[in-house]
């Protein structure tokens, strides 16, 4: 019951972590800004408007008018004497008028008109709504595999950088062909293309998700892997539930229907109603008035000709619209049987890239074995399967790429999708771009002080606590800093799944906190939902959370950071009177300046303070590290780096190793510095002294 009413609390209450942005999330944001979309429920209005117009223009019409004068003459009438006079008339006239005959069928007309395009409106928008949805799937598509393009590339070109001095010494002593070398320049200067390519691709993903979205295009730097899966069974009914057909198929039954009515066309006529009251007043004033019924009928001087020319037009019309409707059916036939073939095709291709994939990747596994033990060329050996692989997973990542074009194609066409939860295989692609070589022997790393790492993906830790801890001892790694999706939110087995491994990280001293992350949490109206989500998580037994909310996030923060510093401030202050265990805070190094940091962090209860500075400079890191032992004064802190390969180079030590930042925590250590924190394990572990 108690684990019951956890997850049901965190459901409720679940807001964005530190995590990538659901593809399900953006669709739902496309709902209300996509402007296509905004355009197509404008036009539905419209025509419905008109329509309402065009029925009452059909119906009952009232009129009047009202008019006087005088006249002039000689007057004969008993009583009265002969002779020049004048007088005066005025009155008025109202009535009703109706259309019939032809009329009334140029009004039918009309009115059809306009049922076509409100009925029209309403399907547009399907299909319109299709689109977007198809564009945003696209995007999303290419904005991930943009960034595993770039994860492979720069693990090749890394690697030629690292190996860049070896060759120069191979070729100074006559033993590099020169053909090995201009093959490596050639496939070096491919690769940085492509990652150019790459480059250009993942700005223009993120361009057009934030105009699709309205999604601030900082929120797109991670995103899930997407996992588009098609049925593919058949449907007899598909085809009729396509709003193009649909649409189609209506206009032609809208015509017919009218067609069966458009009789008397041409003969213009209307019954009018009227009532016409007047006075003629000389001495005395003679009243008159009458009521009326009048039947007015205007007719061409060439009927027939014009009676067969409507009919003409009509007839057109039918045909025009069946002519649609029957291409609309054909095409769409067309355009599925094309888009499962190309399904198809890239299902086969994947299967075949993996294959080849695999094969390279095990060609480079055994070319740096013998690199590492025999001399000669295999270095060139190395270079040569290295770049293999990057081909060959380049190919496979592009087989599986076209493979998911083939599924949103399908989805607009009307085949059911599903995104699964599983995460595909493909997703271990580029993390993998870069196979671990297997040792006799692999001596645990040593930091000069306690270091933590950041798991943003834990769901494999979860899985296999056993193992990934092991792996964090050998990498000496002494706290981690989990984060957690929705969907593991939603999942029944996480506290156990969780508690787990907390329970296997302690016995080998490594402690667990869950870092939460999302900057719509520090205004007042937000902060709610943060100290909603800490209640029920910190029943569990975590060591702490690690809070990394930034007001650079918010939007005009440089014009309001006074403001929402002291927004941020109350957030942590909430979030930790609602915690049962420790709250840490992240933030940048630039809010090192704030008077008196420390002392007001530890007013709030505030544990520890993690400080993010994002560069290989370490002479510049020291100097941050020794400014916030100033501004923290006794309050523990961590100095947090990056080993990300999405980030600049020189914001990371992706393309340095790890003897580099083992020095810079050995310079900590000097200085005092108590903890570093790095982002994140799925770089870190790919790398090596």
């Amino acid at each position: 019951m108690i684990k019951y009413l956890f997850l049901c609390s965190l459901a409720a209450l679940y807001s964005p972590l530190s995590q990538a942005i659901s593809l399900q999330e953006l669709e739902q944001s496309l709902l209300v800004n996509e402007r296509r979309m905004q355009i197509s429920t404008q036009d539905s209005r419209i025509a419905s408007a008109l329509l309402q117009q065009r029925e009452v223009e059909s119906g009952w019409k009232a009129f009047t008018n009202a008019n006087g004068g005088s006249t002039t003459g000689s007057l004969s009438n008993p009583g009265i004497q002969a002779g020049s006079s004048q007088y005066g008339t005025y009155g008025y006239t109202a009535g009703l008028s109706y259309p019939l005959l032809g009329t009334q069928t140029t009004h039918q007309k009309r009115i059809t008109e306009a049922k076509k395009q409100l009925e029209t409106s309403k399907f547009e928008f399907e299909t319109v709504k299709r689109q977007a949805l198809q564009d945003l799937r696209q995007s999303y598509l290419d904005l991930w595999v943009s960034q595993q393009q770039i994860v492979l590339a720069r693990s090749y070109l890394d690697h030629w950088q690292q190996s860049l001095n070896i060759l120069a010494s191979r070729k100074n002593a006559g033993l590099l062909l020169s053909s090995d070398e201009k093959k490596f320049q050639a496939g070096f200067a491919e690769v940085d293309s492509q990652n150019e390519l790459a480059m250009q691709l993942n700005s223009v993903a993120k361009k057009t998700i934030v105009y699709l979205t309205g999604v601030p295009v900082q929120e797109l730097n991670k995103v899930d892997p997407p996992n588009f899966l098609i049925k593919t069974h058949k449907d007899p009914e598909r085809a009729s539930r396509q709003p193009e057909l649909q649409a189609a198929k209506l206009r032609l039954e809208i015509q017919k229907e009218y067609a069966s009515k458009a009789d008397w066309e041409g003969v213009e006529a209307s019954m009018d109603l009227t009532y016409n009251d007047g006075r003629q007043y000389w001495n005395p004033t003679v009243p008159s008035s009458n009521a009326l019924v009048a039947f007015n009928v205007r007719i061409p001087l060439e009927l027939s000709k014009f009676q067969q020319g409507a009919r003409d037009e009509t007839r057109a019309n039918l045909e025009k619209l069946r002519i649609e409707s029957e291409d609309r059916e054909a095409r769409y036939v067309i355009d599925s049987e094309t888009a499962l073939m190309n399904y198809q095709q890239a299902i086969n291709a994947y299967k075949v890239s993996e294959l080849e994939r695999s094969a390279a990747k095990r060609a480079l596994e055994e070319n740096s074995l013998r690199a590492q033990s025999l001399p000669g060329d295999v270095i060139e050996k190395k270079m040569q399967a290295r770049y293999a692989y990057y081909k060959a997973a380049s190919k496979q990542l592009n087989n599986w790429r076209l493979g998911q074009i083939a599924s949103i194609q399908l989805a607009s066409l009307g085949f059911p999708l599903e995104s699964s939860s599983q995460v595909s295989q493909i997703a271990s692609i580029a993390l993998s771009s870069a196979p671990q070589i297997p040792q006799a022997k692999q001596d645990r790393i040593s930091f000069g002080v306690p270091t933590g790492v950041y798991v943003w993906n834990s769901s494999q830790a979860l899985n296999d606590p056993e193992g990934h801890t092991q792996e964090w001892l050998s990498f000496g790694i002494s706290k981690v800093l989990i984060g957690l999706t929705g969907k593991q939110l939603n999942d029944m087995s996480l506290p156990s799944s969780l508690s787990k491994l907390v329970q296997v990280a302690h016995r080998l001293n490594i402690k667990v906190e869950v870092v939460l992350g999302d900057a719509e949490w520090i205004p007042p109206e937000g902060r709610q939902k943060l100290t909603g989500l800490l209640k029920p998580l910190s029943s569990l037994p975590i060591d702490g959370f690690n809070l990394d909310l930034e007001i650079e996030q918010l939007p005009n923060w440089s014009g309001q950071r006074d403001q929402l510093t002291q927004e941020w401030f109350a957030t942590l202050q909430a979030a930790s009177e609602s915690s049962l265990i420790p709250v840490s805070a992240t933030f940048h190094h630039r809010h090192l300046d704030i008077p008196d940091l420390g002392a007001k962090l530890k007013e709030i209860k505030i544990k520890r303070a993690a400080v993010m500075i994002f560069t290989t400079n370490q002479k510049r890191v020291l100097e941050v590290s020794a400014n916030a032992k100033k501004s923290l004064g006794d309050l523990p802190y961590s100095i947090v780096q990056s080993v990300e390969k999405e980030i600049p180079r020189s914001e990371s030590y992706a393309t340095l190793g790890l003897n580099p930042l083992i020095k810079l925590s050995k310079e900590l250590k000097k200085q005092g510095s108590p903890d570093l924190l790095i982002q994140s394990w799925s770089n870190l572990k790919t790398l090596s002294p």
